[in-house]
């Protein structure tokens, strides 16, 4: 996950960098650093990141189905 994908992915879900911070439990700080590039997530947080956006994608199949 680039820097890129993580502002989009934060910026889809409609969450701040702080909001995104406080659902992994890291600071604004870390989320603003990766996506300027000057860091890259360890491994446990990509995990988290790629959960998220995995449930994120679950919940609007689910909101399709079921207004379909």
């Amino acid at each position: 996950m680039t820097a890129t994908d993580i502002e989009a992915f934060r910026t889809a879900l409609g969450l701040s960098q702080t909001e995104l911070a406080e659902r992994i439990g890291v600071t604004p700080q870390a989320v603003c650093q990766w996506e300027s590039g000057k860091r890259t997530p360890s491994r446990p947080v990509l995990i988290l990141l790629e959960q998220i956006r995995s449930d994120a994608r679950s919940s609007v199949r689910g909101e399709s189905a079921k207004s379909a």
